[in-house]
């Protein structure tokens, strides 16, 4: 299961994106063929010397810069050092696996998605400015913590199954509350009309 997890919910982003997303919407295409990508690429793995390293990993990484290259200049600055800080936290989340395995008793990727998810929607106001975050520092995060590990393990290995199970969840989830939020706006609109048409 652990394996197909990433499969299983690229395929569901994916058919929301490509049959019930709007087609006015610019990114539809984008991001239809981008979850396609991240489906056929998933189970290669790229080997040199004692690294080991996803193509999927590289794909999610580059997708973040390009999440963050359609905010404004003000908005790509504040989310790249937020995105810095963010991925030493997730780095240290990562390191306390070994340290401070109790954290973890409802299950680690639960742990993360639960603590990241809130955080994210703690810090920016909108999915895009979360998504690009959420990318970058957790993509940093997990290279930082595979370095400071490599002495142990001998190997660089990026782009670890749990990781990116990790990442997917937390996209889906950040998308899932999203919509929701969209859906709750629309059904107060339709509720409580403007006044503005009352008469006075």
């Amino acid at each position: 299961m652990e394996n197909i997890l990433l499969l299983i919910i690229s395929w569901y982003l994916w058919i929301i994106q490509t049959f019930l997303v709007g087609k006015q919407n610019r990114y539809r295409f984008v991001l239809s063929l981008f979850l396609l990508a991240i489906i056929s690429f998933y189970p290669l793995d790229w080997s040199f010397m004692q690294v080991t390293i996803k193509p999927v990993f590289i794909l999610f990484f580059a997708g973040g810069f390009l999440c963050l290259c359609d905010q404004t200049s003000l908005n790509k600055w504040k989310i790249f050092f937020m995105s810095i800080s963010f991925a030493y936290l997730f780095a240290a989340l990562r390191l306390t696996e070994w340290y401070e395995p109790v954290i973890f008793l409802f299950g680690h990727l639960l742990t993360y998605i639960i603590c990241f998810t809130f955080i994210f929607f703690l810090f920016f106001h909108s999915f895009k400015e979360r998504l690009a975050c959420a990318i970058i520092a957790s993509c940093s995060g997990e290279i930082i913590y595979q370095l400071h590990i490599l002495p142990f393990t001998s190997v660089l290995n990026v782009g670890e199954v749990f990781f990116l199970n990790y990442l997917i969840t937390l996209i889906a989830a950040l998308y899932s509350l999203e919509l929701f939020h969209k859906l709750i706006t629309m059904i107060n609109n339709v509720a409580s009309p403007p006044r503005s048409n009352l008469p006075g």
